[in-house]
């Protein structure tokens, strides 16, 4: 862990009272250089199947397809837990730094097996997944170290937009690089750029205001206003595991993944061999459900911050445009059998307009509810992200053997389903303080002393809302 020591900066004085600012763009960057390190393959297997390229590259079967999204999530499942332990003990510098790293070489060493070895491309795979495991964690980590109170969830809504543009940058990047210089170039550009965003990032990044020679004491009294600036204690995790509204989280998590990895993972297939567009249009056309949704999180994020109402209410609320008016777009695409391409590039950026009010519903929960253990509520939510890429794969494969439109419209009326179930349920057991865990400085091992709700006792002071 000490060898980053040698790319400390040099001592600097305080620019300004906005540093956090560019640390949040640097941080949100690297999130979607590993996002997008995933989804490159996606582009790149249209252009290796696609006639017009005349490859000699390998032809994946369908099991060999699935695989190779299963086994991402194999590696973010077996590094979720680790992940988490180690970015509470040395911080998000050194694990988000050389894990991102560890992707980016994983993606141009991709083109060298996928003709050679198949085993090393799933093992490749694995490390993309492994790397994946800590986005969520770090976006959790960094909110708790570097977010003003009343600014939060605007933060929260810029830092996961990261799954937004990663589609959104890479899939017409990939597009027009398999037209232009063949389906091995998608991968060098990406790890390449990858590369150089973390080395910014590793030089850049301090775990703690206190600690960064570019933060003046005036931010950090910004940043500290509302935080307990003791000893963090132990994370409580059978305290977290037995709160409903955690629970809650988790399980809008699922569904919001669920549908979101059915469209980032599988639009581009449906959009070739469903609707009809060649691999070029199939990275533009896919771009736009991504974009369209990163605007909205943005714009509801910041306006989560502003609206005077009930924090409970105002989760509830966000939540409810984001999932059931998905599950209603979802459900007419499903219905209407739509062939036309603009009409299903319409009603599939609707999905992802609705969508993007999810920063105001379960992503503000998460930060809310868990302030100081935000990172580990967080990284259960990359095990959803993880638990949705392996089940997808069997899923859709086995639905959609022949790409009809009969078979994509069970694909899509299951996950309208799934979403409007997950929201029921968050909208039932979440609430709009932080869990009572979050206000002690110990946990007793036993657990004997802890009160049945998740909200405060009584004698405890009440939680500031402002």
């Amino acid at each position: 862990m000490t060898a980053i020591k040698i790319l400390e900066l040099p001592k600097a004085k305080p620019l300004g009272s906005r540093f956090r600012f560019f640390l949040l763009i640097i941080v949100f960057f690297c999130l979607t250089a590993i996002w997008s390190n995933i989804l490159t393959y996606n582009i790149a297997i249209v252009c290796i199947n696609s006639p017009k390229h005349n490859t000699t590259a390998r032809h994946f079967t369908d099991g060999e397809e699935t695989l190779a999204v299963a086994f991402v999530a194999i590696g973010t499942i077996v590094a979720t837990g680790p992940v988490i332990f180690l970015i509470n003990r040395y911080g998000t510098r050194t694990i988000l730094g050389v894990l991102g790293l560890f992707s980016s070489v994983a993606t141009l060493l991709i083109p060298l097996t996928i003709n050679h070895s198949i085993a090393a491309f799933y093992v490749l795979r694995v490390i993309q997944g492994l790397a994946l495991a800590c986005n969520m964690p770090a976006v959790g980590h960094f909110i708790e170290r570097w977010t003003y109170f009343k600014q939060k969830g605007m933060f929260v809504s810029v830092l996961v937009t990261y799954v937004q543009l990663a589609p959104a940058f890479t899939n017409p990047i990939s597009g027009a690089l398999c037209s232009v210089s063949g389906w091995e170039s998608i991968f060098y550009f990406q790890g390449g750029l990858s590369i150089g965003l973390f080395v910014i990032y590793v030089i850049a990044f301090r775990n703690n205001p206190e600690k960064h020679p570019f933060v003046g004491n005036t931010e950090k009294r910004k940043i500290s206003t509302g935080k307990d600036s003791g000893e963090k204690s132990p994370i409580p995790y059978w305290s977290i595991l037995k709160t409903p509204s955690i629970w809650a989280v988790w399980v809008a998590g699922f569904g919001n993944f669920f549908l979101l990895n059915m469209l980032f993972l599988y639009q581009p297939t449906y959009l070739s061999k469903v609707v009809g567009y060649n691999a070029e249009s199939t990275g533009f056309t896919s771009a736009v459900v991504p974009i369209v949704e990163g605007i909205v999180k943005v714009i509801c994020g910041t306006l989560s911050d502003r609206l005077p109402i009930r924090e409970s209410i105002k989760m509830r609320l966000f939540n409810t445009v984001a999932f059931v008016g998905s599950f209603v777009v979802l459900w007419v695409v499903a219905f209407a059998h739509i062939r036309n391409g603009p009409v299903n590039l319409v009603l599939l950026g609707s999905v992802g307009a609705f969508l993007g009010a999810n920063t105001g519903g379960f992503f503000r929960a998460a930060a809310v509810l868990s302030k100081q253990y935000s990172a580990f509520v967080t990284g259960i939510i990359s095990l959803c992200v993880a638990i949705t890429m392996l089940i997808l794969p069997f899923f859709v494969q086995s639905v959609t053997k022949q790409n009809t439109q009969g078979q994509w419209k069970l694909v899509f009326l299951v996950v309208g389903a799934v979403v409007l179930i997950s929201n029921i349920f968050f909208v039932i057991f979440v609430r709009g303080d932080p869990c009572w865990w979050t206000e002690v400085t110990e946990v007793e091992s036993s657990n004997s002393k802890e009160p049945n709700s998740e909200n405060a006792p009584k004698e405890e002071k009440e939680v500031e809302t402002k």
